[in-house]
This record gives C-alpha cells, structure tokens and sequence, in this order.
C-alpha cells in the first residue's frame, strides 16, 4: 500500500570536514561527479553535464552486474555554493518510477559543511528505500573524495563530553544519548520525522 501523498519525500544529511566550495565543485563537476556518483560497486561509464539553469545531465551507469542504464534530469535552481536544484529520471524506468526533483543545500559550521538532500515525491516507499541506499552509499563516498582530514561524520566515544553533547544537541539523539539518530554506516544522518528533536535533549537551546 502506498502512503498518503506528501509523505514520500527522501531526506538525509551529511556532515564532511570540508569547504562548502568543495563540496559543491564535486557536485557539479562532471569528472568529480563520476568518481563518486552511485552506489558502491557502480562506476559511470560516461557523463554529460550542462551546469546551467535549464540545462541538463546524463549519466550512463554500469552496475557490478547486469546491463548499464541511463538517468537523466534538468537544472532547475543553480546558486553556487550553496544550491542545487534539479530533476531526476530513470530513461528505462521501474513500472513505478516517476520524475522526482532533487534538493541539495550546503551550509558551514565551523570546519565542516553540512549538506542537506530532498528528493521526491516517490510513487511508492520501496522506490524511496531504494534511494536511500543509493544516497547512502554516494554521500559516503562522496565523503571519502572531499573530506581533507580524514575526519568522521560523528564525534568517536573519546572524544570530550560537551562536543559529543554539541553534535547531539545540533543532531538529535537517541535514549542514551550515543549517537545522532539514525545514522547508518557512521556517516550519513537519515532525517527521520519521528525521532527525538533539539528540544527533547536537556540542556539544548530551544524555542
């Protein structure tokens, strides 16, 4: 069963210890954009990219196994370095696959940039997942291509209490304040609209 309309939007965040400027010339270069673009085992056999509002990109993909395919999509917002907008489809499409757009915004903190996606709306919530992990996979990687220092997403166990508790106070956490909720492979932070907010960790500013 499908969920109600509105409801299937992907969102994910990532943290990388790097210049927003970076970031966003590995989003929008196009033999940046090829290293690090699928999931992992995925390499793009070629790639065409007109990085101008209205223009648009092509990505030729080859899976492990099984024959290559194609995604394709249009710029719709362009305001280095901070957005990007654009459309995304599959050329060979799933019975259930539909245009979604996608939203990448990136902010700094300090040291570090923190790049937020949406992508939707998904026709059914086995297309979200299957972003997701697609997502998932390309944010780590795109991680492992930009991060400078090697650093992680998350602040390890050893570090000091009041920075671990400024990640969670910034991310949210769960029950016992560990780790951000959600996180999955240590790097990238799922947003989920049911998780415990800012306001439910004590000691965070709050309105």
């Amino acid at each position: 069963m499908n969920a109600p309309a509105g409801h299937l939007v992907l969102e994910l965040q990532l943290v990388v210890a790097s210049p927003r400027e970076r970031i966003f010339t590995a989003l929008t270069d196009a033999a940046e954009v090829a290293r690090w673009w699928g999931p992992h085992g995925y390499t793009m056999a070629e790639i065409h990219l007109d990085l101008r509002v209205g223009g648009g990109y092509r990505f030729t993909m080859q899976p492990p196994a099984g024959d290559r395919f194609h995604l394709a999509g249009e710029f719709l917002e362009i305001e280095p370095p901070r957005l990007l907008v654009y459309t995304f489809r599959y050329e060979e499409p799933d019975p259930d696959d539909r245009q979604t757009v996608v939203t990448l915004s990136l902010e700094e903190f300090g040291d570090t940039t923190h790049v937020s996606l949406s992508q939707g709306e998904f026709a059914t919530e086995a297309r979200l997942e299957l972003h997701r992990s697609g997502w998932t996979d390309s944010f780590e990687r795109l991680s492992e291509l930009t991060e400078s220092s090697g650093s992680n997403l998350l602040a390890p166990a050893g570090l000091s209490l009041i920075f671990r508790f400024a990640v969670a106070c910034l991310l949210g956490v769960d029950d016992q304040m560990q780790r951000p909720v959600g996180v999955p492979a240590g790097r990238v932070v799922r947003v989920d609209p049911d998780a415990p907010l800012i306001r439910n960790v004590p000691g965070c500013f709050a309105s």
